[in-house]
């Protein structure tokens, strides 16, 4: 089936690696329509130029309860590509219903996880049950939602494995053996360290292997969060790498210390060794061959964030960096939870659009309805 070039796309998205997530997707299927929206809350797309075609339409809003009100955000777009977190798509999906149910009609709902996702966590799926197609991430994960859905009497025929979705200027980067003079990327969260004790802790590991390294570079990667409903907008003031916290701690930044905005893939590029508590931009690191170290230094667990990596052989402390002992990936471990997206998953992911485009519509089954579940619709 040909699809025709009239035919639109919307992508609803709100801030950060949600919106990367969705222009990514938008990027793999552009090409099936003939106008593309995007609708996103960022005050600034710096982040994320490389993934902005100059022939979409970008259009930025406020209140999302209201924009979903309006009745062309369903009805003028024939697939929307749904790249918001967890329970924003229990909304999402809610006014959808309503407005199948006055108009018998609804576009195709994309909907997927944007990073890195515990497949203990149901709620990260079930959130986003009643959209047609459903990427998953990881083959692990793909294997354990696909089984837990039985577990619901959900049927588990609009997940797809996709993999992680992200768009690169090569698809592989060449590191040479660890030495000096190289690039350290540290991949900073906003809400780790958590920690006073913490936060002094990592600072002097760092300022010691600055000191020991002084060829080497070290980058640390902010989180770069610009709006203020962004959802780790809180632990912003709490982050440690803020150049006045060295100032107070130390007198002096490091000299080969930069503290970096920006983008990731242009890091990823440059860095010869990668190391963080968790990040999808960690598994990124490791899927273009770049040495990483998953930091343990303050214990593994779902409070550190690190628990994803148990079995990946990439659990070290920061005395192992500052000593230059980089660990091995283990392949098994990477074979089933480092999976990025190829022209395999992109022709997939396209061929069951064209069969959703074919089918009749239904009104969509949320598991998070409003009658199963009505603590989601409280308004307090």
């Amino acid at each position: 089936m040909e699809v025709s070039k009239i035919m639109k796309l919307l992508v609803f998205s709100d801030f950060d690696s949600r919106l990367k997530w969705g222009l990514t997707l938008a990027h793999y299927i552009a090409d099936m329509f003939g106008k593309v929206v995007v609708y996103h809350r960022e005050d600034t797309l710096r982040q994320v130029e490389g993934y902005i075609s100059k022939d979409y339409i970008i259009k930025h809003y406020d209140n999302r309860k209201k924009l979903l009100e309006r009745e062309d955000i369903f009805g003028d777009f024939d697939v929307i590509i749904l790249a918001m977190g967890g329970t924003e798509n229990i909304y999402f999906l809610n006014q959808l219903s309503k407005y199948f149910r006055k108009h018998h009609k609804r576009p195709v709902i994309i909907s997927g996880m944007n990073g890195l996702t515990d497949c203990e966590d149901m709620h990260a799926l079930l959130s986003r049950i009643g959209a047609d197609i459903i990427c998953i991430n990881s083959k692990r994960n793909f294997d354990v939602f696909r089984e837990r859905l039985q577990y619901f009497g959900i049927t588990n025929e609009n997940l797809l494995m996709f993999g992680y979705a992200r768009i690169y200027k090569n698809d592989t980067k060449m590191v040479s053996n660890i030495q000096n003079g190289q690039v350290m990327l540290f991949i900073g969260q906003a809400n780790m360290p958590s920690q006073k004790k913490q936060y002094k802790y990592l600072m002097n590991k760092i300022r010691e292997y600055a000191s020991k390294h002084p060829k080497n570079t070290i980058i640390i990667k902010n989180r770069d969060i610009t709006h203020k409903d962004h959802m780790n907008a809180y632990f912003k003031r709490k982050e440690i790498f803020q150049l006045w916290r060295w100032k107070y701690r130390f007198q002096k930044k490091p000299n080969n210390l930069i503290v970096s905005n920006e983008s990731i893939e242009d890091l990823l590029d440059r860095a010869d060794v990668c190391l963080g508590f968790y990040s999808t931009a960690l598994l990124e690191a490791i899927n273009l061959g770049i040495p990483t170290l998953i930091i343990n230094d303050f214990g593994i667990g779902r409070n550190i964030g690190n628990h994803d990596f148990i079995e990946s052989g990439l659990l070290a402390s920061l005395d192992d960096w500052i000593d230059n002992k980089i660990p091995s990936v283990n392949q098994q471990w990477k074979d089933e939870n480092c999976n990025f997206v190829t022209r395999r998953e992109i022709d997939q992911l396209r061929n069951m659009l064209i069969n959703k485009l074919k089918e009749d519509r239904k009104e969509i089954e949320q598991y998070y309805s409003e009658k199963k579940f009505p603590y989601f619709y409280f308004k307090n």
